[in-house]
């Protein structure tokens, strides 16, 4: 692979890995907050309603492990 190519794949990655921590931002600062209002899960099987009594305490483990990921994408060089 050339010295070109490599940079370019570093790039790329750098690209990539910015866009992740981008989501993830995003779904902590709106997703997880409107999640607490109730939601539906989808599956191969049909769809899960998730009422807003129970929401909220979905949307805090959904809140913890997202910060968990933001945190080691940031951590990641």
């Amino acid at each position: 692979m050339s010295i070109i190519q490599q940079l370019a794949m570093k790039a790329k990655q750098k690209a990539d890995k910015k866009s992740e921590v981008n989501r993830v931002g995003y779904s902590l600062a709106n997703q997880v907050p409107d999640m607490k209002q109730g939601f539906s899960i989808q599956t191969n099987y049909g769809s899960i309603q998730v009422d807003s009594g129970e929401a909220s305490e979905v949307a805090a483990v959904i809140e913890v492990i997202l910060q968990h990921r933001l945190a080691r994408l940031k951590a990641e060089k």
